[in-house]
């Protein structure tokens, strides 16, 4: 008999640093609204998608986390040919400001903690793990609209979606959430979100699922 166990989140993990103190501590100024970009110099999870969807954001204070970004700053002739086209479309931004390029970390909660948003466009069916991080640091979350990710993330309901591989509608999507991010709409989707990845992908929730497996 086969049993579906999806992945869980320490949810503790991403609670325990508020923004400020995050931000402090990861050099980033209280001054803007940060949007964490997941997924590296990596075509399949839309590097080229974000920086072009942040190029279109204009006249607004909004700076995006790149993790993983600290690599476009190397010699392309060291990078791999995936990497090159990345880094050859944030030399082309009019806005290439706007982008904080950041090395991959061990202590992502602290990203999480420090941003006001979490993006994670893919341009293929990807995992939902993001979803249930978000949901755990209780950050919005605006991902590429999938089959795979629809069982997760509902648009409006517990946060958003787009066409993947569309950089207009995704920073139509991330104007948006900037200029109601204070709004009742965002919190209901936070809260939502939270209360899904409490109930269906914690830790405790993980456990329960194995010895349920195995009581079978």
């Amino acid at each position: 008999k086969g049993v579906l166990i999806y992945d869980s989140v320490k949810i503790e993990k991403y609670q325990t640093i508020t923004q400020m103190e995050a931000r402090k501590e990861l050099g980033l100024s209280n001054d803007y609204f940060y949007v964490l970009y997941l997924g590296g110099t990596s075509l399949l999870k839309g590097a080229d998608t974000i920086l072009k969807a942040i190029d279109l954001c204009e006249n607004i204070n909004l700076r995006c986390i790149f993790l993983g970004g600290d690599k476009l700053k190397h010699n392309s002739e060291i990078l791999s040919y995936e990497q090159r086209i990345i880094q050859k479309a944030f030399k082309e931004m009019k806005r290439a400001e706007q982008i904080v390029l950041v090395p991959t970390s061990k202590e992502i909660e602290k990203w999480y903690a420090a941003c006001n948003l979490v993006v994670f466009p893919s341009r293929d069916a990807h995992q939902a793990l993001p979803i249930y991080e978000a949901g755990a640091a209780k950050r919005l979350m605006l991902i590429s609209d999938f089959p795979n990710t629809q069982e997760f993330l509902r648009n409006m309901e517990n946060g958003l979606v787009f066409c993947p591989n569309d950089a207009d509608a995704l920073a139509d999507k991330i104007l948006w959430v900037f200029r109601n991010r204070d709004s009742g709409d965002v919190e209901k989707m936070v809260s939502r979100n939270q209360e899904m990845t409490i109930r269906s992908h914690s830790d405790e929730h993980f456990a329960f699922m194995i010895k349920e497996l195995f009581n079978l």
